[in-house]
């Protein structure tokens, strides 16, 4: 076997089409490291996110981007401030790639032009891993004209009517799940829906609107008929609302505005 020969730039040969151009660091000396000034502050928030998805899944592979090192010993972090806070607060080691050539002037631009997966993004990957649950997910949104509504259909198909942010990191995680009944209460949901949106129009097509609701309907008692034919002489009310409070109160008007028959005691609506 022929030995890997080092070219003048420093990249090293491993086949005819592939060089090792780089190495990967991997470190639990945190004191090696120093933030640089210029580059974005820690955001805690952030810290405490990727610290949570480290514990379900520690993907060690990603290093962090550090300059070479400096007059006092230390590499200045240019890019993975924030995955270096969350290794040191779990005590993990951290993978770092030394790079000559990157700047902190560099780090504005390349973070700009990182594209984040979004909803839509994971539920078409697990659509393609042919999970059965996910591919329920993507009908019952295109059924029931609930397109990127995500927080709304990963309420509903989870069977509660307030949102829950778990749940919809389970949905990101690949743990959703649903079973036979829970698929016959959220259609009968997505139809009631359906119902709203012929009488009301996109006016109400929106997440405030669609989680007032939610919360309305898990009241005992509530009918749902009886609250679609008032809509229908009603309509000019649902308007100009801009979040879920204001939708409720609505909701709760028209619903009970002489109304003997279908009493609701109404609670009030918990926001995040």
């Amino acid at each position: 076997m022929k030995a890997k020969k080092k070219s003048a730039n420093g990249t090293i040969k491993i086949t005819n089409y592939i060089e090792k151009v780089s190495e990967v660091n991997e470190t639990k000396q945190y004191d090696l490291f120093c933030f640089v000034k210029g580059n974005r502050g820690v955001n805690q928030s952030h810290v405490n996110k990727l610290i949570a998805k480290i514990k379900r899944k520690n993907l060690r592979e990603i290093p962090i981007y550090v300059g070479p090192m400096n007059k006092d010993g230390k590499y200045p972090i240019l890019d993975g401030q924030h995955r270096h806070d969350a290794y040191k607060t779990l005590g993990l080691p951290i993978r770092f790639i030394i790079v000559d050539y990157m700047t902190i002037n560099d780090v504005p631009s390349m973070n700009s032009t990182k594209l984040s997966w979004g909803n839509k993004d994971y539920l078409q990957r697990y659509v393609d891993k042919g999970i059965p649950a996910y591919i329920y997910y993507k009908k019952f949104m295109e059924t029931y004209t609930l397109d990127n509504k995500f927080s709304v259909v990963t309420t509903i198909l989870n069977g509660v009517y307030r949102r829950e942010r778990g749940l919809e990191i389970d949905f990101v995680d690949g743990k959703f799940d649903i079973s036979e009944t829970g698929k016959e209460n959220a259609e009968e949901i997505g139809v009631f829906l359906g119902n709203v949106f012929d009488v009301l129009g996109k006016e109400v097509k929106n997440s405030f609107f669609m989680f007032a609701l939610l919360h309305a309907i898990s009241h005992k008692n509530f009918n749902k008929e009886h609250f679609v034919g008032k809509l229908k002489k009603r309509s000019k009310m649902f308007s100009g609302c801009v979040n879920t409070l204001q939708w409720y109160d609505v909701i709760k008007k028209v619903y009970t505005t002489r109304n003997q028959k279908h009493k609701v005691v109404f609670t009030p609506i918990k926001e995040d």
